[in-house]
């Protein structure tokens, strides 16, 4: 392979120009820039703000094709990597200078569609988790929060351990000093855990939780209005909306799968606008003029010095480089 002659460039212009003259050697691609260049007759002009929107807007770019990726995986040949990038320059950069508003925005609805998706997950999560705590309590036919009549009073709860009916009556009875008036009913029992609904006459209610709560008895965390049956089938209904709204989601998604190339490309156009504010903050410039200097090869040297004297009135300087550098 050979090896290009490279040259020493140095271009000083008008300070006007400078945004025109560093998007063009972009464009062009010839010349590796040195913005080192000290000299106190120079001053730097400050673009970190113009940068970090203009990176915030390469990255809503990228964030768009991840979702793309996840949600439409790209289909490509084996030797789709071999073919390159599409270069963003000429006609192209132009078209991507006059839709970036558009493109920008199908980014945002892609990346905005994702959270959603991602919101409406966690929800399903969440009612799931409901209706697995709902499990131990399907047999309860009335409300969890019914506290009873006039002369009763109901309460439900679980033990921690495995009893059934005549167990917890046998140790309540030990516990009790006399017989109380009420009924207990195992409603399920798993992993360990035994659940159950307590009827007795309200005089006697809070000895017999005491006596309960001595074998550990507690009541639900969760308390609901409805019998759990009924509050599973809501549980359920909501659930299937949520499924639906993420079906349509998705489906939005699919429909700006043609979008892909345009992201790609919004996403250069954006990298390549963040270089340019990167390299104008580097750039040695006074209040009228500014300079840059760099390394070109040497047979695109004198194109590129006769298109900048002629187009942007630059004074252009080509020597060959230092054996020190």
């Amino acid at each position: 392979m050979a090896v290009l002659q490279m040259q020493r460039i140095n271009i000083c212009g008008f300070r006007q120009h400078r945004k025109e003259i560093l998007e063009r050697l972009q464009k062009l691609g010839w010349m590796e820039l040195d913005l080192d260049l000290e000299d106190e007759h120079y001053e730097k002009t400050e673009t970190s703000g113009a940068k970090q929107a203009f990176q915030n807007r390469m990255h809503l770019a990228e964030q768009a094709l991840e979702v793309l990726s996840k949600y439409v995986p790209e289909k490509s040949s084996l030797l789709a990597g071999l073919e390159g990038k599409t270069r963003l320059q000429g006609d192209i950069y132009e078209l991507l200078a006059s839709k970036r508003s558009e493109y920008s925005g199908i980014a945002r609805d892609l990346v905005d569609m994702d959270r959603e998706i991602a919101a409406r997950n966690a929800s399903i999560q969440k009612l799931e988790n409901r209706m697995t705590e709902l499990t131990p309590w399907m047999n309860l036919k009335v409300p969890m929060d019914t506290k009873g009549t006039k002369k009763t009073t109901f309460f439900a709860g679980s033990l921690p351990c495995l009893m059934d009916e005549s167990q917890i009556l046998g140790n309540l009875s030990v516990t009790l000093p006399k017989p109380e008036a009420f009924e207990i009913e195992v409603l399920s029992q798993n992993k360990g855990v035994t659940y159950l609904a307590v009827m007795c006459m309200k005089e006697n209610a809070h000895g017999l939780e005491e006596a309960l709560r001595q074998l550990g008895f507690a009541r639900p965390s969760n308390v609901i209005g409805e019998t759990p049956d009924r509050e599973k089938e809501r549980l359920e209904k909501e659930t299937e909306k949520i499924q639906s709204e993420i079906i349509e989601l998705k489906n939005k998604i699919y429909f700006h799968a043609g979008e892909r190339e345009h992201l790609r490309l919004l996403s250069d156009y954006y990298r390549i606008r963040v270089d340019k504010y990167e390299g104008l903050g580097k750039l040695p410039q006074t209040r009228n003029v500014f300079a840059i200097s760099g390394y070109i090869p040497q047979k695109y040297a004198y194109t590129l010095k006769e298109e900048m004297e002629t187009q942007y009135e630059a004074v252009v300087e080509i020597e060959d480089i230092k054996e020190t550098e």
